[in-house]
């Protein structure tokens, strides 16, 4: 028996659309890709890399974000820390994943969309603009897709920037919305190492790191796990 899910699909091979599946809607539909959007603000981290609005991966977020407060290890927290997992911040506004505590930076990943609401702040206060708006220009619109991504309520929707104007925050760990279509040129995107039609989108070390596995141990997503075990995969990345 056959279950279909309520969602579109895509195969593709060697760039060209062989399948397609719409058991959701029209082609043209959008959805909601829940966390997978943590790989699309890890594709805005390689941005500002490639734009040398950061230094290095390794950088203390502070150092470039003056309001970054996470408890008392805040400057010591780099950017590399936040989009894997390893910033030793405590959950504080979510139930359905397990809260690790607070921690020292770097010893252990904990997969929780804390990490990825403080990297979605840093990141707009760096570039000055909305998220959505930077990979609009620098990513969408180069490879010929067009993705929606709702704000950040859970933490009023917006960041005060460098000029004190207010800028939109756009939800770091979920909500951005895709056609099978387009969410599949992302992933071309990364597999032609950030380049597309001869133009090196992202830096290509950014996105063969993406897929590097790290070297801390992963502690359990969920909350009601006790037991000090892998809950998923070890080849974890940044953000893949």
């Amino acid at each position: 028996i056959m279950k279909m899910n309520n969602a579109n699909g895509v195969l593709t091979r060697n760039g060209l659309l062989v399948g397609e599946w719409l058991f959701g809607g029209e082609s043209s539909k959008k959805f909601d890709s829940q966390s997978v959007s943590k790989s699309i603000t890890s594709m805005a981290l390689g941005l500002a890399l490639r734009d040398g609005l950061l230094g290095s991966i390794d950088d203390y977020v502070v150092d470039y974000y003056p309001d970054f407060s996470c408890g008392e290890y805040s400057d010591s927290i780099t950017f590399r820390q936040l989009v894997t997992n390893t910033s030793g911040i405590a959950l504080t506004r979510w139930t359905h994943q397990r809260n690790p505590g607070w921690m020292k930076p770097g010893l252990e990943s904990h997969y929780h969309n804390d990490h990825w609401t403080e990297l979605a702040r840093a990141l707009t206060y760096v570039f000055g603009k909305p998220l959505k708006q930077v990979l609009e220009k620098n990513v969408l619109g180069v490879i010929g897709a067009e993705m929606d991504w709702w704000l950040d309520s859970m933490i009023g929707n917006y960041v005060k920037g460098a000029d004190g104007d207010s800028i939109e925050v756009n939800a770091g760990y979920a909500y951005t919305c895709w056609t099978a279509r387009d969410l599949a040129r992302v992933g071309l995107l990364y597999l032609n190492r950030g380049a597309w039609d001869g133009q090196q989108v992202l830096p290509e070390d950014y996105v063969r790191e993406s897929w590097t596995e790290i070297p801390q141990p992963l502690g359990s997503r969920r909350p009601d796990t006790t037991s000090a075990r892998r809950a998923f995969s070890p080849s974890y990345g940044l953000g893949w």
